[in-house]
């Protein structure tokens, strides 16, 4: 397994831009409350003042007058996390949100979907611009590791484990997460980083130093198991920006309005879903918010269609006070099944033949093959690989191989195993059957069988087979659905 680690460094600063602040502007985010309110974050404009993270409000307010505040908001920067995940989950079914500042993928298993490690690399870039989010990338095989890589901000990728020691043995302590406690009483003693920890006898190190230090070690280096709990869609997509100033007329709102339904149409995406009604929140100062709905014909996750829509319902709305807050909310999103497409075949297309063609031209002759019945009652040769069908007419087999289909739906699964698998049949119920088969003799891989439709006890249906010979064991032969 390899993991991407997608580490949003600038995050407070990224929400600050989403809501409209002017980027060349000085800008600061705020934490803490009276005189204690200290400075999280600063821009490049406002550091170009002497404004820096640690310093008072009231400083900061010494050394640039026009500076730009905004609080920090936690809940913001926790839904700012799950939007990335929602745009993140279709480039891997394994996607994990990692507090306070990070998104974690497991990429390894999409690297050939995307065409490679650089490709896929680049579609996360992608989705972190598209979100306006400044983002540190690294890929490592263990998600401790890749966490390490981006939070050290080292520029590099390790694929495999043997290299971990050597790449993350430079890197200091102070990047882990490590209490402070923890590392200030590894560094008393003359441990600064990784690789000084690595060296040592892992017995020596469990007696000398605390628990969680060897736990995060065997953690990092893939020595033990590192779960994380697996992000899940949401049912619903609802966000909200607030607004750096009270606006009176829509034109200021176009910009958010824009940027939330970017935001929704990439957790369509993920998801493939669509959205054919969803509301507005125009929230302000006091009295209940304006909430104006927008519908189309039929679901849809176009944004350019969406923004129209979302606009000109706008157009036509009075708002009784300036809008301080614009959310965006989705209650259903169905699955959207794009019409009159193909896996091949799209509008304005390349036609079928001329596909083909091109493909045995590209690929060799060898590589394009069409599945084809075969006269055989074991399932498993029940079908083969045809490589020589005339491309001007249906693949040979075609019309009868959907026959057949159509004919056993229902007591044949379609989906059979490379190969049948031993089982214990305590784990299955049987619900239909025995469909005996015998046969083979002819070339000495002869069968015996009886097969059954079973459940399992997740509910599962399954194809499984007594042989009738000894040692007479269950195995299972394919799924259905």
């Amino acid at each position: 397994m390899l993991w991407l680690c997608l580490l949003l460094p600038r995050l407070p600063l990224d929400l600050m831009a989403r809501a409209g602040y002017a980027a060349e502007l000085p800008q600061a985010v705020w934490e803490g409350r009276g005189a204690r309110r200290r400075l999280v974050q600063a821009n490049e404009a406002a550091q170009a003042h002497g404004v820096r993270p640690g310093q008072s409000v009231a400083a900061a307010h010494a050394l640039c007058a026009s500076l730009a505040l905004s609080q920090r908001n936690l809940q913001a920067e926790a839904a700012a996390r799950e939007r990335l995940a929602a745009a993140c989950y279709r480039l891997s079914g394994t996607v994990h949100v990692a507090a306070p500042d990070a998104v974690l993928l497991e990429a390894g298993a999409s690297f050939t979907l995307f065409g490679g490690a650089a490709a896929l690399l680049a579609e996360a870039r992608a989705i972190c611009d598209e979100l306006g989010l400044e983002v540190r990338m690294s890929l490592a095989p263990t998600p401790a590791a890749a966490e390490l890589l981006a939070q050290a901000d080292a520029g590099q990728h390790v694929t495999e484990t043997a290299d971990l020691h050597r790449t993350l043995g430079r890197l200091a302590l102070a990047h882990t997460p490590l209490s402070e406690e923890t590392r200030h009483g590894l560094e008393r003693v003359g441990f600064h980083a990784i690789g000084d920890l690595a060296r040592l006898p892992r017995a020596a190190l469990a007696r000398r130093f605390r628990a969680e230090t060897v736990a995060y070690l065997d953690r990092l280096f893939g020595h033990a198991p590192d779960p994380r709990p697996a992000w899940q869609p949401p049912p619903r997509f609802a966000a909200r920006i607030e607004l750096p100033a009270h606006y009176h007329a829509l034109e200021p709102l176009l910009f958010p309005l824009r940027r939330l339904i970017s935001e929704l149409c990439a957790c369509l995406a993920a998801r493939e879903g669509g959205v054919q009604r969803c509301t507005l929140l125009l929230k302000h100062e006091q009295g209940p918010p304006t909430r104006v709905r927008v519908g189309s014909a039929e679901p849809t996750r176009d944004p350019a269609r969406l923004f129209e829509l979302a606009r000109a319902r706008l157009e036509r709305t009075t708002l009784p006070a300036p809008v301080t807050v614009l959310g965006l909310l989705a209650s259903s999103l169905p699955p959207l099944v794009p019409r009159d497409e193909d896996l091949f075949r799209r509008e304005q297309a390349m036609p079928l033949p001329r596909l083909l063609e091109r493909l045995r031209a590209r690929l060799g002759d060898g590589s394009v093959a069409a599945l084809a019945l075969h006269p055989d009652h074991r399932p498993e040769r029940a079908s083969l690989l045809d490589a020589g069908f005339e491309l001007a007419e249906a693949p040979a087999g075609y019309v009868a191989a959907r026959g057949a289909r159509v004919e056993h739906l229902g007591t044949r699964p379609v989906w059979l195993l490379p190969a049948p698998e031993p089982i214990d049949p305590a784990r299955f119920q049987l619900l239909a059957g025995p469909e005996r088969l015998e046969s083979g003799w002819w070339d000495e891989a002869d069968v015996c069988r009886d097969y059954y439709l079973a459940s399992r006890r997740d509910g599962a249906i399954g194809w499984i087979f007594h042989e009738r010979r000894p040692p007479r064991n269950w195995y299972l032969h394919g799924w259905f659905g």
